[in-house]
């Protein structure tokens, strides 16, 4: 990770939240969090993220890409496991970033479409 760059993290479960953490510590830019669980994401918040969006509101990508200017972020790290956030999470990512899936939890397809 370059010292300056966006991250997104989606899932904001243990392994997201240090994942926000860790963004912090490596010199992101910004970080914006990802999750359904409203106190999560205040969590989030609270640990170094710029932005938090719940997945449930209608618009989150739309304000997500309003904030970020369209261009996305360099790095998504995908901790939720579900097919839901790994398909939002290829959305996030800019041309040529990079997305970092935690684990797969069943077979999924991954087109975003």
């Amino acid at each position: 990770m370059k010292v300056g760059c966006r991250v997104a993290v989606v899932g904001c479960g243990t392994i997201g939240l240090l994942a926000v953490q860790w963004a912090q510590v490596c010199g992101a830019g910004e970080v914006f969090a990802f999750d359904t669980d409203r106190k999560k994401l205040d969590i989030a918040k609270e640990t170094g993220a710029r932005d938090v969006f719940s997945v449930e509101d209608e618009g989150y990508l739309s304000r997500f890409h309003e904030l970020t200017e369209s261009s996305g972020v360099d790095i998504v790290i995908e901790s939720s496991g579900h097919p839901a956030g790994i398909a939002s999470a290829m959305l996030l990512a800019a041309k040529g970033g990079a997305v970092v899936l935690r684990v797969f939890l069943m077979a999924t397809s991954l087109s975003p479409a």
